[in-house]
């Protein structure tokens, strides 16, 4: 059965995993804060967590009343994993295996606070928040919307934990002259800014129960769901609509009037792999920065983006926010980016070398080879248009991020209230 372009474009599911290296982004933000680093505390067991668990899970029915999505007043009959629904499988422990830094945390150790929050700051993306809709985990939390946002299959993990990864803000007619979002209903999508509150509220209770290691643990996480909303193919459905336009009428594509299921596949392809090159450039480049300096000149303007600005922070992000309303604010900033970001992908990086329907993220990987990145490092070395595009919209980016995240750590540590 033929479909318009029109009816289609409804139904393209949006993979989204966010910046590749949150510990990186969190070092950088939080370098310049010698206190943060100075501070020692004491690795414990998360079976302290779990002995006080009343007491740290105090707030989830204040939370819930608030409209923070999945949670329930505690119960204790029920697990900690439970009671804020992740994967009940998930194991928050001292000293995990972090796929981006060897730094050790053994129990009976004194650590740097920093070095938590640079560690931890990706634990959300570690399986807590994937396959939350199986028939043994959560299957009363799944939505219609969660399919537009990755998927809801129970066999495929990573799709599956992007709602909680995301926000999508309410549709507004901007949508439709620069980026695109489904006018599923006028209700926004996405828990990032949940996420973030939950944790920061947990961190607070560990807090006070001087558990301070876990307390940034928990920080850390709160600092997930801020940085992932600041990439902007993770507040937009899709960057630019060129995406879809491809996905219809350039050469590689299956044409527009085409299957329901082949159109969603090649548009979210096409998706897929500006995506994942967008951020993974970045990652590379910072990695290769601070592995020597003078191999990567370029980069300095967007470590330094991440880092103290001339402007105090409180000139640059509100002091005052509560962070779910920071997670809102910085998603707002992002979608004033997407299309910009989208067009800069499409300028930047190759192109997609054969027909999209077959370019999944297999070939997307097989294709991102040591010859692909030489290309595009040769080509951020140059003066591109999709270069400088692509450079201002990271650090119109960075810059809020990195005062966000010392405004958040700050008060944290100093026992305001955010």
């Amino acid at each position: 059965m033929k479909k318009s372009l029109l009816v289609i474009l409804v139904l393209i599911p949006v993979q989204s995993f966010g910046w590749s290296r949150h510990n990186r982004i969190t070092e950088i933000a939080i370098d310049s804060m010698i206190e943060v680093r100075a501070q020692k505390v004491l690795v414990t067991d998360f079976s302290d967590v779990e002995k006080n668990a009343a007491y740290i899970l105090q707030d989830l029915k204040a939370l819930r009343d608030a409209k923070y999505q999945d949670l329930d007043a505690f119960d204790p009959k029920l697990t900690f994993n439970e009671n804020i629904k992740i994967n009940k499988n998930y194991k928050f422990q001292a000293n995990a295996t972090s796929p981006n830094t060897n730094f050790q945390d053994m129990i009976g150790m004194q650590v740097s606070a920093a070095d938590v929050l640079i560690k931890y700051a990706d634990e959300p993306d570690w399986t807590m928040d994937q396959l939350l809709f199986g028939a043994d985990q959560y299957p009363q939390i799944y939505k219609a919307q969660y399919a537009y946002m990755g998927g809801a299959d129970s066999n495929d993990p990573i799709p599956t934990q992007a709602f909680r990864h995301m926000f999508w803000e309410s549709w507004s007619l901007p949508h439709l002259f620069e980026t695109f979002k489904i006018p599923v209903s006028r209700s926004p999508a996405g828990q990032a800014p949940d996420r973030a509150g939950l944790f920061l509220a947990l961190s607070r209770r560990a807090k006070e129960l001087h558990l301070d290691y876990w307390s940034l643990r928990f920080l850390a996480n709160s600092l997930h769901y801020l940085e992932d909303v600041s990439q902007p193919y993770h507040s937009t459905q899709t960057a630019t609509k060129y995406f879809m336009f491809m996905g219809a009428f350039d050469p590689k594509s299956e044409g527009p009037f085409v299957k329901l299921a082949t159109y969603s596949s090649v548009v979210q392809h096409v998706l897929t792999y500006y995506h994942f090159a967008f951020e993974d450039y970045m990652a590379l480049l910072i990695e290769k920065y601070y592995a020597d300096p003078n191999s990567t000149p370029e980069a300095k303007v967007l470590v330094t983006a991440l880092g103290v600005q001339s402007k105090d922070d409180s000139q640059i992000v509100d002091p005052n926010q509560d962070l779910y309303a920071r997670v809102l604010a910085m998603s707002s900033m992002a979608v004033a980016e997407a299309s910009k970001a989208g067009r800069a992908s499409l300028k930047f990086f190759p192109q997609i070398p054969e027909k999209f329907i077959s370019f999944d993220g297999t070939a997307a990987n097989k294709f991102m080879d040591a010859n692909f990145w030489s290309a595009v490092f040769k080509t951020g070395e140059g003066d591109s248009e999709g270069k400088k595009e692509y450079y201002e919209v990271v650090k119109d980016m960075y810059i809020p991020l990195g005062a966000e995240i010392r405004t958040v750590v700050k008060s944290s540590l100093n026992y305001e209230l955010l």
